[in-house]
C-alpha cells in the first residue's frame, strides 16, 4: 500500500504539459496508456542524482578500483615470491660456499 501511496503523491498535475497531451488524445487520469490502455497508469519514478556524476561515472569508478585491486594484488605476489628467491639464493650462496 506504500507503494500505491507514493505513486498517488508524485502523480503528474494537471497544468502539466505532458497531462494537456495525454489528454488531448482522450487519456483520462488512472488508464494505462497504448491501443489496448495495457501500458502503466502511473508515472514512472525518477531518482534524482545528487552527486554531480554521469550515469556511467560509477561504472568506470567500480573499474578503476578492481584495477587497482588486481594491481596491488599482483604487486603482492611478485613481493613474496621476490623474497622467495632471495632466501633460496642466499641457501645457494651458503651451500657453494661450503663445498668450495
Amino acid at each position: 500500500h506504500l507503494l500505491l501511496l507514493e505513486i498517488f503523491l508524485c502523480s503528474i498535475s494537471q497544468g502539466n504539459i505532458g497531462h494537456c497531451l495525454l489528454q488531448n488524445h482522450r487519456w483520462k487520469l488512472g488508464q494505462g496508456l497504448g491501443k489496448t490502455l495495457q501500458g502503466r497508469p502511473d508515472p514512472i519514478p525518477i531518482l534524482i542524482k545528487h552527486d554531480g556524476m554521469g550515469m556511467g561515472r560509477m561504472e568506470i569508478e567500480l573499474d578503476y578500483a578492481d584495477d587497482a585491486t588486481e594491481r596491488h594484488r599482483t604487486l603482492q605476489v611478485e613481493k613474496r615470491d621476490t623474497k622467495k628467491l632471495k632466501q633460496k639464493y642466499k641457501v645457494f650462496i651458503r651451500n657453494t660456499q661450503f663445498t668450495s
